[in-house]
């Protein structure tokens, strides 16, 4: 029993951990301890109405206790990073986010790595909870190496890595802008493949 429970907070570190790195990505300046108290509300909402189609209850506040203790440090740095993070955007240094919809209409958003003039690589993620991979339609349509994430998926002269988390990234170190702006074509066309719903 206590390995499950020791499991069970360290499970809700990392989705708590999660949603702080996307709330503070956002562009939304929160202080920490608001960043903290934000993004564990969200991750308990999400785990209560799972829990609740399936009519289980489960009282986690002594786990979010324990989370939030865990987390204040880290919060503190999240938050100072998406101050900063806010500060680049704003000066129009580093590279866009764009956000589209699937084929099947799962949002997804493609990042830019690196500053604008220097873009290092790109990522591919979907921005829903519940979102699967369709890899028998990418292996339609692309050159796919392994069996099981993460897989090398190629075009004529490019490759993308596909992983199990949703992420789809490529590198793109000393490239071009044509370069780039090819890839990100792709990686579009791409991800609107491979996310779909269940």
């Amino acid at each position: 029993m206590e390995d499950y429970s020791l499991g069970l907070q360290w499970s809700l570190v990392e989705l708590v951990r999660s949603s702080m790195r996307q709330l503070a990505q956002s562009g939304k300046v929160l202080e920490h301890s608001k960043l903290l108290k934000a993004a564990i509300e969200e991750t308990r909402t999400e785990i209560q109405e799972r829990l609740q189609k399936r009519g289980v209850e489960f009282d986690f506040d002594d786990y979010f206790d324990i989370v939030g203790r865990t987390l204040a440090f880290p919060a503190k740095e999240m938050s100072q990073l998406g101050v900063q993070l806010g500060k680049s955007r704003k000066s129009n240094r580093i590279g866009e986010r764009q956000k589209f919809l699937s084929e099947a209409q799962i949002p997804f958003e493609v990042v830019e790595i690196g500053l604008r003039n220097a873009i290092e690589g790109l990522v591919a993620f979907p921005l829903a909870r519940e979102c699967v991979l369709d890899l028998e339609r990418i292996k339609q349509d692309y050159r796919v190496e392994g069996e099981w994430c993460p897989l090398g998926v190629s075009t004529d002269n490019l490759k993308f890595v596909v992983d199990d988390d949703g992420t789809i990234s490529i590198s793109l170190k000393n490239s071009s802008e044509t370069a780039v702006k090819e890839a990100t074509e792709v990686l579009i066309a791409l991800a609107s493949q491979v996310y779909v719903g269940n």
